[in-house]
């Protein structure tokens, strides 16, 4: 198969990139809906409309969770992830579940747009465990904030140009169908693919490193198992539903519900990490000045009244300064761990 084939995607009866292409040839099965309006408008897929405005309520429960969880490192840029999420679900609603004779096909480029950016705030978030930046800073929040809206406009611009063609440079290679995009292919399939395996590998590395509990990995995990199950349900039991229940449904519905379940394990994974155990810290005494603590510091501080913890990555930097500020401890367990209020 060509790279950058969308065939296999466009067969099946609700892919949202597809919806991109003019000369999308029909897909093999076809929802019709509910006319509505004289047909400008249809009601196609109700099943997934009611499983994504359900979705968009939960979503909305797990990020008046994480706002409300103050010890939670990285909870504002982490809750970005499941802001675009909702986004993305809305242009779902609108551009799948709803059809708008001549406003759809435009969201479906946000709805493909949307989901690049929240797949790239994936990986940002991968990165802001190891606090580059610490979390939560000024500078975390702009890279992260600004880099996310270059990615959006980026792609928003890719399938814009796909679809009307503004440049020669982004339109199909495929004459008859208009279904080999390498562009959109990278961007939409290989990307996430990508920004996926770097999260994995990053939250791994970061419990099995400096955590003493391993259990969070069970629910990282499995958010992967729940995603991965969604799309083999949009892939391969789609069509086989549609023709099953005489173009009534597909399997949309059961990926929206995978994809949420996927992102709720995510955040109990991350719930779990925050509130895990922590080895190897540095302690260093409330007599160095905050500001002085934030130089030397890559990760996140906490004020514990005489205590500055800090955590410890890469332990190395911080071995170097002088001995009277800091202790070394190797057991988490000779502090006890409080609720912080910011």
């Amino acid at each position: 198969m060509q790279y950058g084939s969308l065939q296999e995607f466009c067969a099946q009866p609700s892919s949202p990139i597809c919806n991109i292409f003019a000369l999308r040839p029909p897909a093999k099965c076809i929802i019709m809906g509910e006319s509505i309006s004289g047909g400008t408008v249809r009601l196609v897929n109700i099943g997934d409309f009611v499983i994504s405005t359900l979705s968009i309520i939960i979503i909305a429960y797990v990020c008046f969770r994480i706002k409300g969880k103050l010890s939670g490192v990285g909870r504002q840029e982490f809750s970005y992830i499941y802001l675009l999420y909702t986004g993305v679900l809305v242009c779902q609603i609108l551009s799948i579940d709803w059809y708008f004779k001549d406003v759809s096909p435009w969201i479906a480029c946000i709805h493909v747009a949307l989901t690049i950016a929240t797949f790239w705030c994936l990986l940002l978030n991968a990165l802001i465990a190891f606090q580059i930046f610490p979390d939560g800073s000024r500078v975390s929040l702009t890279v992260l904030l600004m880099s996310t809206f270059l990615v959006f406009v980026g792609s928003l611009y890719i399938t814009l140009d796909t679809r009307i063609g503004l440049t020669s440079a982004l339109l199909p290679l495929d004459g008859r169908g208009g279904l080999v995009s390498p562009a959109l292919f990278t961007l939409y399939i290989t990307f996430p693919l990508v920004a996926i395996s770097v999260y994995l590998f990053c939250q791994t590395l970061l419990v099995l490193w400096f955590l003493t509990i391993r259990r969070p990995l069970a629910f990282l995990y499995g958010s992967l198992v729940c995603f991965v199950l969604g799309q083999v349900f949009l892939l391969l039991v789609s069509q086989p539903l549609c023709e099953s229940s005489n173009e009534s449904m597909d399997a949309l519905m059961f990926t929206t519900a995978f994809n949420t379940t996927s992102l709720c394990l995510l955040y109990i994974y991350w719930a779990a990490v925050t509130a895990g155990k922590l080895c190897g810290q540095l302690v260093v005494i409330s007599l160095v000045p905050s500001g002085h603590v934030g130089k030397w510091s890559t990760l996140d501080t906490y004020n514990y009244g005489h205590l500055w913890l800090i955590t410890s990555w890469p332990r190395l930097i911080f071995r170097v300064l002088p001995p009277f500020f800091l202790t070394y401890v190797d057991e988490w367990d000779e502090y006890e761990t409080v609720q912080l209020k910011h």
